[in-house]
Parts: structure tokens; sequence; C-alpha cells
């Protein structure tokens, strides 16, 4: 049982928190910015996880007129994206990150129950997908379904510390493909996901998956996929508990 602290009945009160708050977008004349000086110290070479997830055609939502209302649906995306990837009890992010509409999180995944962890991560972000078009279904109903692609990928990579010159922030650089292929295969055209394993990532967590779900048939639940040279598995996985829980009415406990 995959140990985490997300509750999905907060994350519908939070989203709803968003979309009706107050919030004011305010034109300003420019964000300061820091030039950073990177010193980097020796590395270590070990098992690396990054998950990546992507909203598909977010065209359709920055063109929205309402610019308020577009920050509001971004927010909801990337805060609860954020909220699921934050809560394992275990094994926290090395790293976390926003690029547009992208949200990515690096962990340090150095055995397969570990790795199985950020697996489930995926499908509870695919599920809570599902619940974000349910909420916002009244509001935009004429642009959805919001569609993401979530990427998990695996791979021995280097990590190298670095510290930004007078600060106390520790960053971190990762050398290697895990994060390069996660990045890739949500930005691809030829994906279609939602959900997508880097075969090593699923070479690792198939016979888990098999374990924890005995009277599913979780080998039908994926599909090879030809991609540059590789084999990646797409599956549109999600948490049965807390899908059955939005397709019955969200109702609060």
């Amino acid at each position: 049982m995959i140990a985490m602290r997300y509750n999905y009945v907060d994350s519908k009160k939070r989203i709803k928190g968003i979309l009706v708050d107050n919030t004011e977008i305010k034109k300003v004349a420019s964000i300061s910015s820091l030039k950073d000086r990177i010193h980097s110290q020796n590395g270590v070479v070990t098992s690396i996880t990054a998950i990546f997830v992507n909203i598909v055609d977010s065209k359709k939502i920055y063109d929205l007129p309402d610019p308020l209302l577009v920050s509001k649906i971004l927010r909801s995306y990337t805060s609860e994206t954020l909220n699921i990837i934050n809560s394992l009890d275990e094994n926290s992010p090395l790293e976390t990150g926003v690029m547009g509409d992208i949200v990515y999180a690096i962990f340090s995944t150095p055995n397969k129950a570990q790795l199985y962890n950020v697996v489930e991560l995926a499908f509870f972000i695919n599920t809570m997908t599902l619940m974000l078009n349910k909420i916002l279904n009244p509001i935009i109903p004429d642009i959805l379904p919001i569609k993401t692609k979530i990427a998990v990928s695996t791979g021995i990579d280097t990590v190298v510390n670095a510290t930004v010159s007078g600060s106390d922030r520790k960053d971190k650089i990762i050398i290697g493909e895990s994060v390069q292929w996660a990045r890739e295969y949500v930005k691809s055209h030829e994906l279609e996901g939602p959900v997508i394993l880097h075969k090593t990532t699923y070479k690792n967590v198939i016979a888990l998956l098999r374990n924890n779900n005995p009277e599913t048939d979780v080998d039908s639940l994926f599909k090879t996929v030809e991609f540059k040279d590789s084999i990646v598995y797409e599956t549109d996985i999600r948490k049965p508990v807390f899908e059955k829980w939005i397709k019955t009415g969200m109702k609060e406990f």
C-alpha cells in the first residue's frame, strides 16, 4: 500500500477555493531577476525517476478571453499536481518545478518499491484530471475535456549538488536521460498517453502492479508503442476508489 498524504476530498475543496477567490492580476513594469552563479561539487550516480505532467492543447485555455479565469484554471491544475507529487511519506522529491504548463519532479528511486510509488503518483494525477474537468464543466464546458500527459522515466543518472551564490538553497543538477525522456514524452505529438512509462520504469514496476492488483488483467491496461527507436508503455490507469468518488458526485465525508 502506498503511503501518502494526498486527500482528494481536500483537493476538491482547494480547487473550488481557487476558482472563487478574489485574486487580482496586476500589470508591472518588470520582475526582478537574479543572475546566479552555480558552484558544482562532486556528484553521485544513482537511480533517478522523473515525472513530467503537461496539459495537451493548452492553447484553448490560454485563448479564453478572461485572463483571471485562465490563471485560476492553471493554478488549480498546477497546485493539485504538486500536492500529489509532494504527498509521499517516505520519498520527498529531489526537485520540483513548473515550466509554463509543465509540472515536473525528480525522485531518487533506489529500489522498486520507491519507483512503484512514483508511478502511483502518475495514476493519482491522471484521476485528479478527471475531477478537475468535472469541477470546471459548469464554467468552461466548450473547451473540455482538459487532457494531460503524464510521463515517468527512470535511469541511472548523475546528480550534482549545486548552490546559488549568496543563497541557502540546495539545488541539484541532474545529468542523464531520465529527465530528457520524460520531458520529450509529454511534448510529443506521437504519444497519446495519458500516462506514459519509459521501458525501464515499466519493467521494474509491472510485477508489483500485477501482485497488488490480482483481480485485474494489468498487462491488458498497457499499450506498447515504438518511439524513436525505443519502446514506451501507454496506459489510462486511474485510482478506482478516487474515480468512483468523482463519478458518484464527489460528496464530502
